[in-house]
């Protein structure tokens, strides 16, 4: 079991650095602790912590962020789903860009391209749908039941041109690809 974290000895230091303006994430980061628990050892010790919108004014003013200009997965939240609460607030920031900066397509790490459908029954948790299933559906103007499966004719899994895909039976699938050979 993990030692529980002391902050006895830290305590004039975190004093003075909360007397600075400096938010908890800071001092967190100083003294190597997660900013929750310093926030809840501070609460049991009865030393008042800045509340959010104290801590916001002040939060990086002067300083550099430690994850800015971290991209992929060198960032803390990289391959982390979008809240629900995250994802309503950045509704009004995606509109006021005109949607510029929010991807509509990526690609699925199986081959598959994923299209940002966040209504679309089908959808999963971060709101998106394989592409070939919703070409399908565009094309007969229904909804796929889940024992339909979209096989790429030409095998390749990126190329969703309505011409390309076939609706097939679980087992009719597995026959195509035994007979190709092919791991499904």
């Amino acid at each position: 079991m993990a030692k529980a974290f002391d902050i006895t000895p830290h305590l004039n230091y975190i004093s003075e650095c909360l007397s600075r303006g400096e938010s908890l994430r800071m001092i967190a980061m100083k003294i190597d602790i997660d900013h929750c628990t310093l926030s809840k050892k501070l609460k049991e010790k009865g030393i008042r912590t800045p509340s959010r919108e104290e801590s916001a004014k002040t939060t990086w003013k002067n300083h550099t962020h430690p994850w800015k200009g971290k991209k992929g997965e060198e960032c803390p939240r990289y391959g982390k789903p979008m809240s629900e609460g995250c994802r309503k607030k950045m509704i009004s920031v995606w509109k006021a860009t005109g949607d510029k900066k929010r991807m509509y397509r990526k690609n699925h790490s199986d081959g598959y391209i994923l299209v940002y459908v966040p209504e679309h029954p089908c959808a999963d948790r971060s709101g998106y749908v394989l592409e070939h299933r919703i070409v399908i559906e565009n094309h007969l103007g229904r909804t796929l039941f889940d024992t339909e499966i979209v096989h790429h004719i030409n095998g390749k899994k990126n190329d969703n041109r309505i011409e390309n895909l076939e609706i097939v039976s679980r087992a009719e699938h597995a026959k195509i690809h035994m007979k190709l050979g092919e791991k499904i």
